[in-house]
């Protein structure tokens, strides 16, 4: 596929992504680079989903942690992602 983008003039070059950093610092003549690489910042529905956490664990239990502006205590947020048995009791 991308010998094809190649062929069809969309792509000068078929490389890696060092390549193309390599290839922008030549071009922009620079001798020293940094890379800086951005990430959209986790939000609360990306931690539910996932089920992966960056909370922090171990003593730090009650560690408050604050997104937009609003503070959330770690422990209570663990325990709300936490899986758990859960019964639906209809009642009679």
């Amino acid at each position: 596929m991308a010998a094809d983008a190649q062929a069809l003039g969309l792509v000068d070059k078929v490389g890696y992504v060092q390549d193309a950093y390599d290839y922008a610092a030549s071009q922009a003549k620079l001798n020293n680079r940094t890379i800086v690489k951005y990430h959209d910042p986790p939000n609360i529905f990306d931690a539910l989903m996932s089920g992966k956490s960056n909370l922090p664990t171990g003593g730090r239990a009650n560690h408050t942690i604050t997104i937009n502006g609003v503070n959330i205590n770690a422990g209570d947020l663990r325990e709300l992602m936490t899986p758990r048995l859960m019964y639906l009791w209809r009642g009679q």
